[in-house]
């Protein structure tokens, strides 16, 4: 990875900010990928799952739930 091509820690700061500030419930999976886009790299989560378990989708709707697609 490049890390020349990220952008400012401030921008990454408001972008982050914006994420959190999201209603999941309300924006569109292409809105919410273009502002991840926005930071020039995607983190993604990883799991340790049981044989014959997948993860389908995973979508964090509040501070402390996610929803586990499966």
């Amino acid at each position: 990875m490049n890390f020349k091509k990220l952008p400012a820690i401030e921008e990454i700061r408001k972008i982050i900010e914006e994420l959190k500030s999201y209603d999941l419930t309300e924006i569109s999976d292409d809105e919410l990928f273009n502002k991840i886009r926005e930071l020039s790299f995607i983190p993604f989560p990883t799991a340790i799952l049981k044989n014959n378990f997948y993860v389908d989708r995973l979508r964090m709707n509040q501070e402390d739930k996610l929803f586990l697609f499966y």
